[in-house]
């Protein structure tokens, strides 16, 4: 039998996968740099064979897979590109206006190319092994270097700029917010801070880890449910211990919008596992949600010795409002009366903060005493995807995606292997409500990856058809 060989793009779309997954902790540039050979290459696979047909037999390019969810995602872009050329007609500098739509909102519509990779590279036993191994790598990172943030004041990106240009804070390389001091009045004085890992704000690191977040707490969960002697083992505590890291650094970042979408999607996964697998077993995590409440609530206690900017993020984290609570409302309000000005096509991709801005300068005359707030809010997008994606394409981009989501959500929970990574692109979706993650590039792109990774776990529709059937 002739042997099979690896055609060169065949590697390299490996290669660029590797390296889309695997730095995306690290660095965007990086991440979106190898989706791009990623892709480049596995569309070069026909055209290699077809150049080389007279070598030995080249293994085949992996399939093109569609789904559903991702008709949906494609349908999402398609209703923000309709939006934009129908607005662009109406505004008075047409290029000027569809060059600005392309180059924020639309732009991301090529980080959509990871969903389709993974998907159709984790199809086969070996290229899901594979992808499963180097997303855990990156989940490693990702840990890592949040957890050395909590200790340096330097940020982690910036470590480059400060080698070159000294230690000094100044405009392109600021400290890190300091939250306290352990042990302050001695010579073991400690200081901590805000851990964003290699990120520049921390709501982008957090949304990272939201999407790693269920994986954490399933794959530690579950050998407890099955046999609670697994407390026992080396290999539950080797598994509990990135979870304990994730924790704490989700606390101390203070990402609350990430946070409750993790905590969503994990909430989710868990009710999954418990009316699948776990049944009555699933009171054996009484215990522990006990003392993670007398955890919190003893660190709640001991905030106020530290600094009051961690006293803050605690008492943030156990629902004392913050002063951006009141301007992201003002911002909401706005944005439906983009919506009601513009109810079918949107205000256009790019005009969001032009439009809002109208809004306020409307809202300042009828409102002078809170013209303030809502002046000094942020007000680039809607902070709640939804709201943003309908103020700026109108209802069809909205309906394109809840029934991104709608696919998903049936495609996870149809019958299949107890897989941990399904559930974490459902921090996306519950994190949108109160944060435009959807907007973010630095985001999105490993939203993509765990979207199509979580797809190729889920059994393909025929399969779970099968399954009910049989």
């Amino acid at each position: 039998m002739d042997r099979i060989a690896e055609s060169y793009a065949a590697r390299a779309s490996r290669v660029g996968g590797a390296l889309m997954i695997l730095t995306y902790p690290i660095s965007v540039s990086l991440s979106q740099f190898g989706l791009l050979l990623a892709i480049l290459g596995w569309a070069a696979i026909p055209l290699e064979q077809r150049l080389r047909r007279g070598s030995p037999a080249l293994q085949p390019a992996p399939e093109f897979r569609s789904h559903p969810a991702l008709a949906a995602a494609l349908a999402i872009y398609g209703c923000i590109l309709l939006s934009l050329c129908i607005n662009a007609l109406l505004a008075a500098d047409s290029a000027a206006f569809f060059l600005r739509g392309a180059r924020t909102e639309f732009k991301d519509v090529g980080l959509l190319g990871a969903a389709f990779w993974t998907l159709a590279h984790a199809a086969d036993p070996a290229g899901r092994e594979r992808i499963g191994r180097w997303l855990k790598y990156a989940i490693g990172v990702l840990l890592a270097s949040g957890f050395i943030s909590i200790w340096s004041k330097f940020r982690l990106s910036k470590l480059p700029y400060h080698l070159s240009h000294g230690w000094e804070a100044s405009g392109a390389a600021r400290f890190q917010h300091h939250l306290g001091t352990l042990f302050a009045d001695s010579d073991l004085a400690t200081h901590f801070y805000m851990p964003i890992g290699f990120m520049n704000t921390h709501l982008t690191y957090a949304a990272m880890l939201a999407f790693a977040l269920p994986l954490l707490v399933l794959r530690a969960a579950d050998p407890f449910m099955l046999s609670p002697r697994a407390l026992l083992t080396r290999g539950f505590w080797k598994k509990s211990a990135p979870l304990a890291v994730a924790l704490l650094i989700f606390v101390l970042n203070n990402g609350r919008s990430a946070l409750i979408g993790a905590a969503a999607a994990t909430l989710v996964g868990a009710l999954y596992f418990m009316l699948r697998w776990w049944g009555k077993r699933s009171l054996l995590l009484l215990p522990a949600l006990l003392v993670a409440a007398l955890a919190l609530a003893a660190v709640d206690r001991f905030s106020p010795h530290m600094h009051y900017r961690f006293e803050r993020i605690i008492g943030a984290l156990l629902g004392e409002k913050k002063h951006t609570d009141g301007q992201r409302v003002l911002v909401w309000a706005g944005s439906l009366k983009i919506i009601q000005e513009r109810p079918l096509i949107g205000a256009g991709a790019g005009a969001y903060a032009e439009s809002i801005d109208r809004d306020i300068e409307q809202f300042g005359r009828e409102h002078p005493r809170l013209w303030s707030e809502y002046s000094f809010a942020q007000r680039g997008h809607a902070h709640n995807d939804m709201l943003h994606l309908t103020a700026i394409a109108g209802p069809g981009a909205l309906l394109a995606y809840l029934a991104m989501f709608f696919f998903f959500l049936r495609s996870i929970f149809a019958a299949g292997a107890r897989e941990y990574w399904k559930f974490g692109p459902l921090a996306l979706l519950f994190a949108g409500f109160f944060q435009c993650y959807f907007q973010d590039d630095e985001t999105l792109l490993p939203f993509w990856i765990y979207f199509g990774f979580a797809l190729a776990c889920a059994p393909r529709p025929s399969a779970a058809l099968a399954d009910k059937t049989s």
